[in-house]
């Protein structure tokens, strides 16, 4: 961090003035603490959070980094600080693309650390290996001269196992997404739902397009149609992607993120073009159409064919009608025979986090 940004930092953040208390499990960055993963494997109130972005600051550790060590490395003094001071067994972070986190234990090696895989998403647009992998793997080492490490790595599927192990010393485990293995299928049956990859630049325009015909096929076949946003602004997505009778639901994150996860399991059919909450739905046998577009399969690793019994690159709206309809009509049973062995390529499915839940006892 520069000196530009560590005093923005400094001056835009709430101050603690009270010395930390020493605590079981030390939870890295809120938004990990706002995704509920932590509760989900762990259902403990012996906890503190290290805000990785400073929106607070312990300043009794900050002044007293500042005294023992000095301004050199002051960023990297102050966790290492915090650590001992706060003496956790357990180290866990659900934002496996902060890098920093895989650094820790050099700073504090007493603890177990824990990563879980936050999203597809490392890099926008590329896969592996990416940006990512050289900003962990390849600056590290030629700094260290050895491999950062962590204990457990919980990733989605073998494909994140095979780069993560590459870059990172540990042991990494493909279990899937600790909130789509907590949030359990329930046997609603609405109609179709279409999940929105983002308002993102690269991805907006050709969505559109998608929606679009996906829409004027269920109102050609008369079939309701759902659109799950990326937050809750409803009038910016009917402005992008157009007019119609279709409903929009509003897609929560954080603490309500339970929402979304709701509403992709009391849907018959989820459609998407890339989605970690589509990639979930399809791990926990849903039936789904994915949409596919040349940056999704960069952001899924896709190595499959073009075309399959349940995806499609084609933009030919009589094609993705006769996909959309076989899949709409086909037994649940089928469609899981059909998908089983590529769904679980690209998302694992973990019940109730059971798996994870052991391996996190046996350390």
């Amino acid at each position: 961090m520069n000196t530009k940004k560590l005093l923005y930092s400094f001056f835009r953040a709430k101050w603690i003035f009270e010395i930390p208390k020493k605590k079981k499990y030390l939870i890295i960055d809120n938004a990990t603490y706002l995704k509920k993963n932590f509760f989900f494997l762990f259902k403990s109130n012996d906890y503190d959070i290290f805000y990785t972005r400073f929106e607070k600051i312990n300043l009794y550790i900050l002044l007293y980094t500042f005294l023992k060590d000095g301004l050199s490395k002051i960023v990297e003094n102050y966790k290492k600080n915090y650590l001992n001071f706060i003496k956790p067994k357990i180290v866990y972070c659900a934002l496996d693309q902060y890098v920093n986190f895989f650094f820790l234990k050099k700073l504090y090696p007493k603890a177990i650390y824990i990563s879980d895989q936050h999203g597809i998403i490392k890099e926008n647009g590329k896969n592996w290996p990416n940006n990512f992998f050289y900003r962990v793997c390849v600056d590290y080492k030629k700094k260290n001269g050895f491999k950062p490490e962590i204990d457990i790595g919980f990733v989605f599927n073998d494909n994140e196992k095979f780069w993560m192990s590459k870059i990172v010393k540990g042991n990494f485990y493909s279990l899937g997404s600790t909130q789509n293995n907590y949030y359990v299928e329930k046997k609603e049956n609405k109609s179709i739902l279409f999940i929105s990859s983002g308002l993102y630049k690269q991805t907006v325009y050709n969505e559109k397009i998608i929606f679009q015909k996906v829409y004027s096929i269920c109102e050609k076949n008369n079939l309701s149609l759902s659109l799950l946003g990326r937050g809750k602004d409803e009038k910016k997505h009917r402005l992008i992607y157009g007019k119609g009778k279709w409903t929009f639901i509003k897609g929560y994150q954080g603490v309500n993120v339970n929402y979304s996860y709701k509403a992709i399991n009391s849907f018959n059919l989820i459609i998407f073009s890339h989605s970690t909450l589509g990639l979930e739905a399809l791990s926990k046998k849903k039936k789904c159409l994915i949409l596919l577009s040349n940056w999704g399969k960069k952001q899924m690793s896709w190595k499959f064919k073009k075309n399959g019994s349940f995806w499609t690159s084609s933009k030919e709206t009589l094609t993705i009608e006769k996909l959309l309809l076989k899949i709409y009509r086909m037994n649940s049973k089928k469609f899981k025979k059909k998908s089983s062995f590529i769904a679980s390529k690209l998302m694992k499915f973990d019940y109730k986090n059971k798996k994870k839940k052991k391996k996190k006892k046996k350390y």
